[in-house]
């Protein structure tokens, strides 16, 4: 089995993550600039060439009552050019509250979030393919 990479797409940054190679855990990763679209895609092909990664997760921000807003559209848009520039295929999952969640866990570290906002990204990420992965084991089960 690849690797599938979680992504937690933002206007400035791109938190990644990496699921081992069975499957069963994902781990921060690293975070890119996204201030330009183009070297962001680049970078993100250049992160899923060196990992062989097979399939992508895209965190979907969706809003508290469930419903999709510009936010998701962005990311779909972004996923839709990454799909055309790797072929690799995508699944999108709900991100809501990983955000804070990350926050909470990286102050419970020790770790001041408003001042490691790359590794707010990277935990988000984490997040977001770690309940992609724990959802694909019960589908197993």
């Amino acid at each position: 089995m690849g690797r599938i990479l979680g992504i937690d797409f933002g206007k400035r940054r791109i938190g990644l993550a990496l699921s081992d190679p069975l499957g069963m855990f994902a781990s921060g990763l690293t975070t890119l600039d996204n201030r330009s679209e183009k070297a962001a895609i680049k970078a993100l092909i250049e992160v899923i060439q060196a990992h062989q990664v097979e399939h992508l997760v895209f965190g979907l921000p969706l809003r508290h009552t469930g419903e999709e807003g510009d936010s998701a559209e962005a990311v779909k848009q972004f996923a839709s050019l990454v799909e055309s520039a790797t072929q690799i295929p995508i699944t999108f999952e709900d991100e809501r509250f990983t955000s804070v969640i990350a926050q909470q866990s990286l102050r419970e570290q020790g770790v001041q979030p408003s001042r490691q906002k790359h590794l707010v990204d990277q935990t988000s990420a984490a997040l977001i393919l770690q309940q992609y992965l724990d959802k694909q084991a019960r589908l197993k089960t």
